[in-house]
């Protein structure tokens, strides 16, 4: 199992595109953001939005974020506003 404390933004971006689940729930990751650390000895935040081709039924919270190279992680997800298709956001630092 890949540890949480190793995935940067760079262990997701060769992803996009990939099929990922939420809660056993089919989700494609669509973008990868790596944004600048609130300081210097902090790691960088990474941002991942992910969408669904319909409702995969979800609060926002902790949930089962799986993928078969990186494996199942308890993950924050939120869901997130887009008119189009539902889609959801993952932050970790």
């Amino acid at each position: 199992m890949t540890d949480l404390s190793d995935m940067t933004a760079e262990t997701f971006e060769p992803l996009i595109g990939q099929t990922f689940t939420i809660n056993g729930q089919p989700v494609t990751l669509k973008t990868v953001d790596k944004l600048d650390p609130p300081s210097a000895s902090m790691r960088a935040p990474t941002s991942l939005v992910l969408t669904a081709d319909e409702e995969i039924g979800m609060e926002d919270g902790v949930q089962v974020v799986g993928h078969d190279r990186l494996r199942q992680h308890s993950l924050l997800v939120h869901r997130i506003t887009d008119p189009e298709q539902p889609t959801y956001e993952i932050v970790f630092a």
